[in-house]
């Protein structure tokens, strides 16, 4: 064997130690996590720990060179204890965020899930930013936003804000995609564009992972120089100019993704209740109906039927003898002033004649 021979062999060596030695380095080692504020309590930061390990050591077979330099998590208890200085890094309800030029990671703890999967799918996302960066550099900064938003969601199996291609399949047909030019630098503040902004990125670079490959697509980030841009390595990789990519990527969300099928059945109860109002509302006419004809009937078979004991009104009994004594007390005695009247005038009658009698007696006389 020559020396050059024998010089590789060596390097080799040398390469295969150093990854022996930094896989059996503890996770935790390349990393130190702090709480933000005195809200942040020790559970969460304990979790927020163990988290952070099993992201990076998930992602190691990824970046296999990586870390290279140790980086800080921050634990925040929400967005409103964060420091001015870091609100303007923050996409408005996303669960952390990362300043890969700083080597710091921030997470909102109020707005993780709450249970050990959702705190480390974060991890993993976050993480992945501060490897890409540390892979890049010093052309970091050449990254398209929309590639690190992009690979961070895919190597960490979820997605921020709930974005999906559901989200965004619908804009392909109308034309209403953002440019990746305007999402190059930085995502928009308006919580539509945001959330269709994080979609589109995982999309696309969902989409190239099937093309080219995970490992071809890292490998494009660390080719990166002032010569090669990202774009400049896709198109290479592919052999496809950036406007044919974004055809093709608009073809596969239309009819390879399936997103079309899934927001179908994703508004499919919705769409069956607005269809089904009508049937609603002409039920509930037929019960309003029948409720009112049972009514009226009831109604009528009370009518019919002879009132019980219980249901006779209490009238207070009227005394109808009194009314009856009074009116014969008064025929009485009219028919007495009757009477009287009578009587006199037959003594009137007997004393006029008694008194004719007399005068006549006394004349023959």
């Amino acid at each position: 064997m020559d020396y050059d021979g024998a010089l590789v062999v060596f390097l080799l060596c040398i390469l295969l130690l150093s990854v022996c030695l930094r896989a059996q380095t503890p996770a935790n080692s390349w990393f130190a996590i702090t709480a933000g504020g005195p809200e942040v309590a020790s559970e969460v930061l304990q979790r927020a720990e163990q988290a952070a390990e099993a992201a990076l050591q998930s992602l190691q077979p990824v970046f296999p060179l990586l870390p290279r330099q140790p980086f800080r998590i921050v634990v925040h208890g929400s967005e409103e204890s964060l420091p001015e200085g870091l609100k303007a890094s923050h996409h408005v309800g996303s669960p952390g965020f990362a300043i890969p030029a700083q080597h710091e990671i921030h997470i909102l703890a109020d707005l993780v899930r709450h249970d050990s999967s959702g705190m480390q799918a974060v991890m993993a996302h976050e993480i992945t930013h501060e490897l890409l960066g540390q892979l890049a550099n010093p052309f970091g900064e050449l990254l398209p936003r929309w590639a690190h938003e992009g690979i961070a969601q895919v190597l960490s199996g979820e997605t921020y804000l709930d974005a999906s291609e559901e989200n965004i399949v619908w804009r392909v047909s109308t034309n209403q995609l953002l440019p990746f030019s305007a999402i190059e630098s930085d995502f928009p503040r308006d919580p539509v564009q945001l959330r269709v902004a994080y979609a589109q990125s995982f999309s696309f670079v969902a989409w190239l992972e099937q093309q080219i490959g995970r490992a071809r697509l890292i490998k494009l980030v660390d080719e990166m120089d002032k010569e090669t841009s990202f774009w400049r390595g896709l198109v290479l990789a592919t052999n496809r100019t950036s406007a044919e990519l974004e055809t093709d990527w608009h073809d596969y969300l239309l009819y390879g993704s399936g997103a079309r099928s899934r927001s179908l059945l994703s508004q499919c109860f919705s769409l069956l209740m607005i269809l089904a109002l009508p049937l609603l509302a002409l039920a509930m006419r037929r019960r309003m109906r029948s409720e009112a004809k049972v009514r009226e009937r009831m109604a009528a078979q009370e009518r019919q039927q002879p009132p019980t004991f219980a249901e006779v009104p209490y009238n207070p009994p009227v005394d109808a003898d009194l009314d009856f004594a009074e009116e014969d007390r008064e025929d009485r005695k009219d028919h007495e002033d009757r009477e009287d009247r009578e009587d006199r005038e037959d003594r009137e009658d007997r004393e006029d004649r008694k008194d004719r009698e007399d005068r006549k007696d006394r004349e023959d006389f």
